[in-house]
C-alpha cells in the first residue's frame, strides 16, 4: 500500500513538472510572437523595409526576471534606431546618432 502511494505521488509530481514546463514553453513562444509582431508594426510605421542589427539582445520571460528586448539597428537609409520592449508594454523606437548607436552596440552587443 505504501509503495502504491509513493508511486502515485511520484507520478503526480512528474505530471506537475511536465505541465509547468509546457506552460512556460507556450508562454515564451507567445511572448516572442507578440514582440516580433510589435517590432514589424513599428518598422512599417517608420517605413523601414530593410535593416541590419548592430545589437540584438532578447531576455525571454522567466520566473525571476522580466522579459525584455534590446535592439540597435541601421535602416536602408543609414539611420540608426534603438528598439526597446519590456514586459507587456509595447515596444518603443528611438532615433540615435551614428556615434551613440555604435557605442551602444559595442557596449551591449
Amino acid at each position: 500500500m505504501e509503495q502504491g502511494m509513493r508511486a502515485a505521488a511520484l507520478t503526480s509530481l512528474v505530471l506537475f513538472l511536465l505541465h509547468c514546463l509546457v506552460t512556460q514553453i507556450r508562454r515564451v513562444r507567445k511572448w516572442r510572437l507578440d514582440v516580433q509582431t510589435d517590432f514589424e508594426a513599428a518598422l512599417q510605421r517608420l517605413n523601414i523595409d530593410s535593416y541590419d542589427f548592430l545589437a540584438n539582445r532578447n531576455t525571454p520571460p522567466g520566473m525571476r526576471r522580466p522579459p525584455d528586448v534590446y535592439r540597435i539597428l541601421r535602416d536602408q537609409q543609414g539611420r540608426y534606431f534603438l528598439y526597446l520592449h519590456s514586459g507587456a508594454n509595447p515596444g518603443v523606437f528611438h532615433a540615435l546618432t551614428e556615434e551613440r548607436a555604435l557605442l551602444a552596440a559595442k557596449l551591449n552587443g
